[in-house]
């Protein structure tokens, strides 16, 4: 990670979910339903930076040797200085039966939890656009 990452110094509060920085052990985020039962059979890491099956999307991220991931989590906005030099690599909508968002590694070693009012939040992913991938903006929209 570059010592530029944005801090939380100047944004608004109420927007801020957390923030998870660790090993990957696998290389693998998850943003899920709390009650998930997809199993991403047809996903081709190899090829693919993500994969949404129902109501869960895997992105791939650098794996725990090559160094650790930073994941911010926002919610309805984000603070402009935070998107900086990060791209879009999923827009979409989370089915949720449980009505809580967890995102987390495979491994379930870290994990942050947001309760979300709708049912189906629209929700979108940035990554810093390089081959391992280190940094990972999550923007769900409770709305």
């Amino acid at each position: 990670m570059t010592s530029e990452n944005p801090t939380f110094d100047d944004f608004p509060a109420e927007v801020y979910a957390g923030s998870i920085v660790a090993f990957f052990q696998h290389g693998l985020l998850i943003v899920e339903d709390a009650a998930s039962q997809a199993v991403h059979e047809s996903w081709d890491a190899a090829s693919e930076r993500t994969h949404f099956d129902d109501d869960s999307l895997f992105v791939a991220v650098r794996p725990h040797v090559d160094g650790p991931v930073r994941v911010d989590v926002f919610v309805d906005e984000i603070p402009e200085k935070f998107a900086d030099g990060l791209v879009e690599c999923f827009d979409g909508v989370l089915p949720l039966r449980s009505g809580v968002v967890c995102v987390h590694d495979s491994d379930d070693l870290v994990r942050l939890t947001r309760r979300i009012s709708v049912d189906q939040p629209h929700f979108g992913v940035l990554v810093n656009d390089t081959e391992r991938v280190d940094r990972v903006l999550v923007v769900l929209y409770d709305r």
